[in-house]
């Protein structure tokens, strides 16, 4: 589509009324080559194409979508969101758009690493996972891969053409020794092509998920209570992730949902947290060059040595909180209005080493790495399932141990950070939310909380 078709739809809401609208036209290829069982089990592809007209009138949102992209049919949906405002009277001046034309290009893309090189990547993994035990028998691999060509025009002036790139890699497998079942799922990320693969060995991917699903088949109860915790990094994030940064997005902060709500600029946590979310980072998994209102993505300093820094903020939410954007506008498709969101969200590494945080708990938990979970925006109370997690005893990583759960509040946790290793990772995930399901990166280093309440269960 012309620019001249944007600016007459964006002239045409302004002119109704809208203090602000945006227009977001999207391509989308995704797909997914399946190994399971051994066998080659899929191939899908899907391309969709479609369209978004968001209008803001009065801190009011109004948005309509479509997969018909007829001119008629988008000026009609435009003229029909505008019923929605009642100071047509409302003087504008009309607009012209300058148009900018900024792509990812990835070093090897999709279409150029060809099928016979995929498969043999999944075969691979398979054959690496069911040799490592008889006991496993099942194994899933999968490779799915993404592009999103968008163009993204707005009532600031902005028509910007860009895309985003997604490779991902999974792989689930199942052990079964005796009437014991354990099943293990490990997964690799990148905003990138096929160069993902220069950068991570999936041969010790694969072999890692075969010995922890193994290992998970000697793992006992452990009654639990109120103990120091040392959470693994990487995925070990999604706490901070769910029970904290939710609850700075604008989302929550506008309505004045979140726990968070009066603390801009205040200590909320302790000296050895500070949370960044940046968007801007080459490649990573949840990265993109421009939010989806037309910004340059960047670092975003949420909290600093514990003090609240900044939330994450679009343009729509901006004057109600008084607060810049961040550059933090992000959607599933263009089937969801744009929301603030988070892109690459990490605690930052400190000084503090694994053996140490150890040697410091005479009884406790060492959570390698978390599951999902839940919080409650207003009120910071969350509860998180571990997915590996170990018994300290006198210093020392013991049993193995299952059914573990963490049960707390935002700002108590945050408070109770008493180390902070210095072996940041990143790992890759999926977020939903107001604007629905999006790919972001988790990601922190080792860390000790002093203590916390741990959900168990008595042996059988």
């Amino acid at each position: 589509m012309k620019k001249e078709f944007f600016e007459e739809i964006i002239n045409l809401c302004l002119s109704k009324g809208a203090d602000y609208a945006d227009i977001y036209l999207e391509e989308k290829e995704t797909k997914s080559i399946i190994l399971r069982n051994s066998q080659l089990d899929n191939i899908s592809i899907s391309k969709t194409k479609g369209i978004g007209i968001r209008i803001g009138f009065n801190h009011k949102v109004f948005y309509a979508s479509t997969s018909n992209i007829d001119k008629e049919n988008i000026i009609n949906i435009a003229n029909d969101l505008c019923k929605n405002i009642d100071n047509k009277n409302k003087t504008f001046s009309k607009i012209s758009l300058e148009e900018t034309s900024d792509y990812y290009i990835p070093k090897i893309s999709h279409n150029s690493f060809s099928i016979e090189s995929k498969k043999d990547i999944l075969k691979d993994i398979d054959k690496i996972v069911r040799n490592y035990s008889p006991l496993i028998n099942q194994v899933e691999v999968i490779l799915r891969e993404e592009e999103v060509k968008y163009t993204t025009a707005t009532s600031k002036g902005i028509l910007l053409n860009t895309n985003s790139m997604e490779t991902r890699l999974n792989i689930a497998s199942i052990a079964k020794k005796d009437d014991r079942q354990e099943r293990c799922m490990y997964n690799h990320g990148s905003g990138k092509g096929y160069e993902m693969f220069e950068d991570f060995d999936y041969k010790k991917l694969a072999l890692d998920n075969a010995i922890n699903c193994i290992d998970k088949l000697n793992s006992v109860n452990f009654k639990g209570g109120e103990l120091p915790v040392i959470l693994g990094n990487g995925f070990g994030g999604v706490i901070f992730h769910e029970a904290c940064v939710h609850g700075l997005e604008a989302t929550s902060v506008a309505p004045g949902f979140s726990v968070f709500k009066e603390d801009l600029n205040k200590q909320i946590a302790s000296k050895k947290v500070t949370i960044i979310d940046d968007g801007s980072i080459t490649g990573e998994w949840g990265s993109t060059l421009y939010d989806t209102e037309g910004n340059k993505t960047k670092k975003n300093t949420l909290i600093e040595k514990g003090i609240l820094k900044s939330f994450l903020v679009d343009e729509l939410n901006k004057d109600i909180l008084n607060h810049e954007i961040t550059s933090s506008s992000r959607r599933e498709n263009y089937r969801f209005a744009p929301t603030s969101r988070m892109n690459n969200t990490y605690l930052e590494k400190g000084n503090d080493n694994f053996e140490d945080m150890v040697k410091s708990i005479n009884l406790g938990v060492y959570c390698k790495t978390m599951s999902g979970g839940s919080v409650n925006p207003a009120t910071g109370d969350f509860n998180f399932a571990v997915e590996d997690a170990f018994l300290i005893e006198d210093g020392q990583l013991t049993k193995r141990i299952k059914g573990i759960t963490l049960i707390g509040n935002s700002k108590d946790i945050l408070n109770k950070v008493e180390m902070v290793g210095d072996d940041l990772t990143l790992a890759s995930g999926y977020c939903g939310s107001d604007s629905g399901m999006i790919p972001v990166t988790i990601g922190q280093p080792t860390i000790k909380i002093s203590k916390i309440l741990v959900g168990g269960r008595d042996n059988d």
